[in-house]
């Protein structure tokens, strides 16, 4: 049922699909050019393509379409399933759209097998994980005023980490705020993994990250069962 779930997402929106990824293709074929190193690229890449998957929720959103969804012969539950997976496997293939995008583009400055070091990509798994996990719930929840909310929470969250770090390191860092939040939190890990050997640091890491997703996938289901249709 789920892969069926996904495929009717895919061929309700597959016009939506199509300009969406256009739209990121163009802008990582001028940002391809110009990106300081192959990290920056795609934390940059996979933060923006996760931001592209609410294009999908608000459409839904704006056409009133969910209740209609919600008349399927699924459960609340399967339908966060299917959107769940299908955010992911979205940002996957938006990110080895952007990856072919740098190996062929002229005067690209990424090179592909920097971007593919594991260091590189457990920062931008993490950068995903940090949005979908936060974002999804309450876009499913909520539609667009679940947005908003996320990006409250977002900048409540890096304002907690900023005070941390004030109060830790007796410096705030210089950048704003969400910036800011991403140093400290990139410090933290930076030091987290020198202190672990690579195997250890990066099986922690793996479970860290499944265990994030879990927990945005629980809240998301939990919202989506008290929304009134």
């Amino acid at each position: 049922m789920l892969h069926k779930l996904l495929m009717r997402e895919w061929i309700l929106t597959r016009r939506a699909l199509l300009a969406i990824v256009g739209i990121y293709l163009v802008f990582q074929a001028y940002f391809v050019c110009r990106a300081s190193s192959p990290r920056q690229f795609l934390i940059f890449a996979a933060v923006y393509a996760s931001f592209l998957t609410l294009t999908l929720f608000l459409r839904e959103d704006k056409f009133r379409a969910t209740a209609w969804t919600c008349t399927l012969p699924v459960s609340r539950r399967d339908l966060v399933q299917a959107r769940f997976l299908g955010a992911w496997i979205f940002v996957a293939g938006n990110l080895s759209l952007a990856l072919a995008l740098a190996a062929v583009m002229p005067g690209s400055a990424v090179r592909v097998a920097a971007v593919l070091e594991p260091a590189t990509l457990f920062l931008a798994a993490t950068a995903v994980t940090t949005v979908l996990a936060l974002m999804l719930p309450f876009a499913i929840r909520f539609g667009l005023l679940g947005v908003m909310i996320f990006l409250v929470s977002i900048q409540l969250l890096g304002s907690a980490v900023l005070v941390i770090a004030v109060y830790s390191r007796g410096r705030a860092p210089s950048t704003g705020i969400l910036a800011g939040g991403m140093e400290v939190l990139t410090e933290g890990l930076v030091a987290l993994r020198s202190s672990l050997s690579p195997p250890v640091f990066y099986l922690a890491a793996a479970l860290a990250l499944i265990a994030v997703n879990w927990l945005g996938y629980r809240l998301a289901v939990g919202l989506f069962r008290r929304r009134e249709l």
